[in-house]
C-alpha cells in the first residue's frame, strides 16, 4: 500500500478537504520574517546539529536552522540562533523559509545506536 500512497492520495484528495485545518501547517502559525542574508541553512539541531551550529557560529557564519522538535527550537532561540520550527521534508515549508542562496547547506540526522 505504501508504494501506491501518492496515487491513492491523488484520487481521494478532493474528499479530504473536510478534514483540513484553517492553517494548513502548524509551522506557519508563526510568521517567517526575513532575517536578512543567511550563509548556511542547517536542518536538525540534535547533538550533531548543535555542534555544527556552534562551529559555524564561531566561524562567523550567519545561520538559519530548522528543527521539528519544539524544545530544540526554544533552546537554540534562547542561545541567540535564528531557528524555525518545521518539517524539512515538507517542500512547501522549505520553500517558505527566508533563505535566498545556496552558499551552504548542512543536514544532521539522528540514527539509532
Amino acid at each position: 500500500m505504501i508504494l501506491y500512497s501518492h496515487a491513492i492520495y491523488e484520487r481521494i484528495a478532493p474528499w479530504l478537504s473536510i478534514f483540513e485545518r484553517k492553517v494548513a501547517h502548524r509551522e506557519l502559525d508563526s510568521p517567517l520574517e526575513d532575517e536578512g542574508r543567511v550563509d548556511t541553512l542547517l536542518i536538525g539541531l540534535g547533538r550533531f546539529g548543535a555542534a555544527i551550529a556552534a562551529s559555524l557560529r564561531e566561524r562567523g557564519c550567519r545561520l538559519l536552522a530548522v528543527d521539528f522538535d519544539p524544545e530544540a527550537v526554544r533552546q537554540h532561540t534562547r542561545y541567540g540562533y535564528t531557528v524555525h520550527y518545521g518539517d524539512a521534508e515538507d517542500p512547501e515549508f522549505v520553500a517558505s523559509l527566508p533563505y535566498n542562496g545556496p552558499s551552504g547547506w548542512s543536514a544532521s540526522f539522528a540514527t539509532a545506536a
